[in-house]
């Protein structure tokens, strides 16, 4: 069975489980160029980069597969498993876990946190999208120059002069257009 046609016999959660995968895999290259600059003694959002690359394989989707029940359906699933991964993997990893998991001790701070998380992926996907529409429309999306500008204030929580930023943000427009293509890749090939 050729490559193509094990993809197109996936479902929803499992195409899904590939979105969370490559998503993740994105986040943590944007991570690994952040820690190697010189800029890394500054303090970052760690679900900016998270949040940025859902945006991005949620509009490639969207992009590619068009509006339709299909769609929807898959980006929900989608949704889904990120949420779940955010709650368990970041909001909760330093939750106190009673005996057999029976009962789940969660702070105010990480109810806080979830909720600042829900809110914050709506706002920035509204965000990315405006801006990614404005790159398209002023011929600038070759560098996607005001959306990936957009991503770096958002993950980086202070300000640091623009010389300084010139490295990352090269590195961070790479990424993304990488990332795009291997997200374009996978999609397509469903």
């Amino acid at each position: 069975m050729g490559f193509l046609n094990r993809f197109k016999k996936i479902n929803y959660k499992e195409r899904a489980e590939i979105m969370r995968s490559s998503c993740i895999s994105f986040t943590e290259r944007i991570g690994s160029h952040w820690r190697i600059s010189e800029l890394s003694k500054h303090k970052t959002d760690e679900l900016e980069p998270l949040i940025f690359g859902m945006f991005i394989i949620s509009n490639i989707y969207y992009s590619t597969k068009g509006d339709s029940e299909t769609t929807r359906n898959q980006l929900e699933s989608f949704n889904l498993i990120m949420d779940n991964f955010i709650v368990n993997d970041i909001i909760l990893k330093n939750s106190i876990f009673e005996s057999g998991g029976k009962n789940i001790v969660v702070s105010d701070e990480e109810v806080e946190d979830w909720n600042r998380y829900d809110s914050l992926m709506k706002i920035r996907h509204a965000e990315y999208g405006r801006l990614l529409q404005l790159d398209i429309i002023t011929q600038k999306s070759s560098l996607f120059r005001n959306t990936i500008r957009a991503f770096v204030n958002n993950f980086i929580s202070e300000e640091i002069e623009e010389d300084k930023l010139k490295d990352f943000i090269q590195m961070t427009r790479i990424e993304f257009k990488n990332y795009s293509q291997e997200c374009g890749d996978i999609i397509n090939q469903w």
